[in-house]
């Protein structure tokens, strides 16, 4: 859902800056981009916090190195 509402917020933001600067669209797209940046920060920072997997306990009387499942 993020990609869908990051993607609807990004082209009005677009939209709105072709309107409003219908003489220099390359300052429309700079202003979307830097929003784009402004709204990956957070999700960013949040990864960061994100738990990782434990890794799997080997199993040390069979020999084999083999993971255990349990």
């Amino acid at each position: 859902m993020g990609g869908s509402f990051g993607t609807a917020i990004l082209a009005v933001v677009l939209q709105r800056g072709l309107v409003t600067h219908a003489a220099a669209p390359a300052t429309a797209f700079d202003h979307a981009f830097r929003w784009a940046v402004v709204l990956t920060l957070p999700a960013l920072v949040a990864a960061f916090f994100v738990p990782g997997r434990r890794p799997a306990a080997v199993d040390a009387g069979s020999g084999s190195g083999t993971p255990v499942h349990a």
